[in-house]
């Protein structure tokens, strides 16, 4: 369960980041002609990217390898390689004769500001219309709306003074524009529920981990001490100790014991873990004694997966609470004058429209 504790410090360290860096980079330079992302978008995505690369590289050569893992992971890194391509692609350069408009794929498209057909405002970015495509500008890029402001003029001189066509959506959001800022809200709820199943996939790797010579350590050893603490089978050699642990139950003890005369040389298989009061210990998956297995690998993966199976139900409980929370959320901020008492459970009320 350690891992699950550790990985818990990721997102936290993600956003601690990204909040300094915000910080840092309040004051942006302002470039006339230029429409860009602030830098701190591209550290936020290198911090992002390095993390969870991090996190999958460790999963996939470390000692507990876990390829479903590092996958899952790497998965999560692409939300750092996103932004690092946003930050040196999603750009505009403008002058009195046009501008261009680069996109996220790195292609470079040409227009003239009588090309615009319409403008629509939205909560967090600016869309300009043209017969064939649409500009979208979000409204943290340095200079976004110097450049609409100009796009704006030059178009009334091209058009006798008329103003740019106003696009006005059709379609009510699912709050049926009771929430100010409805993109927020659904960003922030996504997210959660992203990071509980993130929490419950890792779990679950862990809890249906099996374990094999593979991806354990090979040690020759003659045991001189064994006893039962517990539920734990506990065992001496020389200056090491070994544990199985929860095997009392599982495990033929009696058969372990006949080998602890300090003589037999006994092959274990094993992973170095630290107690709570940092004593070394090797936590035993199989023992085998001249190609037999007097503790095969098929017991202690059983015992592994009883012991953490309660663990993953209840990580897996949260993203499905979440997601009955969200779904009342949704019913209750439809209706905010009904549910007038509920709402502040899921929004802060000065973000509602009643």
């Amino acid at each position: 369960m350690k891992y699950v504790v550790y990985s818990l410090f990721v997102p936290l360290v993600a956003v601690l980041a990204a909040g300094i860096v915000g910080i840092m980079s309040k004051k942006v330079p302002y470039e006339k002609g230029k429409v860009a992302a602030p830098k701190f978008i591209l550290w936020i995505g290198s911090i992002c990217m390095a993390i969870f690369l991090s996190v999958a590289v460790f999963a996939a050569f470390g000692k507990d390898k876990s390829y479903f893992s590092a996958f899952a992971f790497e998965i999560f890194s692409l939300l750092g390689a996103v932004l690092i391509i946003a930050y040196f692609n999603c750009r505009i350069s403008y002058d009195n004769k046009g501008f261009t408009a680069k996109t996220f794929f790195g292609i470079n498209r040409h227009y003239s500001y009588s090309d615009i057909i319409g403008i629509k405002y939205k909560s967090h970015e600016i869309i300009l219309y043209t017969e064939k495509h649409k500009i979208i500008i979000d409204e943290f890029q340095i200079g976004t709306y110097d450049f609409i402001s100009y796009s704006l003029k030059k178009y009334r001189e091209m058009n006798d003074g008329a103003e740019l066509k106003k696009v006005t959506s059709k379609k009510r959001d699912i709050f049926n524009g009771h929430i100010r800022e409805p993109a927020s809200l659904i960003f922030g709820y996504v997210f959660a529920f992203v990071c509980f199943v993130a929490f419950a996939v890792l779990v679950g790797v862990i809890t249906f981990r099996t374990y094999s010579p593979a991806n354990t350590e090979h040690f020759g050893t003659a045991l001189s001490y064994c006893a039962k603490e517990g539920d734990d089978i506990v065992m001496y050699g020389g200056a090491d100790i070994y544990i199985i642990e929860k095997g009392g139950k599982e495990i033929d003890f009696s058969e372990i014991k006949a080998y602890c005369d300090g003589k037999t040389e006994l092959n274990i298989y094993a992973i170095l873990y630290n107690s709570k009061d940092n004593t070394p210990y090797y936590d035993v998956k199989a023992i085998e004694k001249n190609g037999a297995y007097i503790v095969p690998f098929e017991i202690t993966n059983e015992i592994n997966r009883k012991q953490n199976i309660r663990y993953f139900i209840i990580f897996l409980f949260f993203p499905t609470l979440w997601a009955i929370f969200s779904t009342l959320g949704l019913f209750v901020l439809r209706n905010p004058k009904k549910y007038e008492k509920f709402v502040f459970l899921f929004v802060s009320k000065g973000n509602v429209r009643f």
